[in-house]
């Protein structure tokens, strides 16, 4: 199962889990996304009680996730980029697989 979805931070919220991520030695993991930020809202070992970024439900991550989660920041040309922004929504793909997903302009 996968799909794909343009402009998914302008989208209504949606979260889900990923289902088929392996940690370190085959470990079984969960991630936990939603549609906003950087998309990363929790992973862990286990349940919700093992997690290794704390687990809020998606009511919460919709809020926090752009001011707690994850960020990337891209310097080239003497110019700092942050990645995920709204204002570059418009031009952002999720394509989303059972054991990953990625971010595409």
């Amino acid at each position: 199962m996968s799909y794909q979805q343009q402009s998914y931070a302008l989208k209504k919220p949606f979260s889900s889990f990923l289902s088929g991520v392996a940690g370190k030695n085959g470990i079984p993991m969960w991630v936990y996304y939603v549609n906003k930020g950087q998309l990363i809202s929790s992973f862990g070992l286990r349940d919700k009680n093992g997690a290794m970024l704390e687990f809020v439900p998606a009511n919460q991550a919709y809020e926090i996730i752009t001011q707690r989660g994850f960020r990337t920041f891209i310097k080239s040309n003497d110019q700092v980029y942050e990645c995920f922004q709204v204002n570059n929504a418009l031009s952002q793909s999720l394509h989303v697989e059972k054991h990953i997903f990625f971010h595409v302009y």
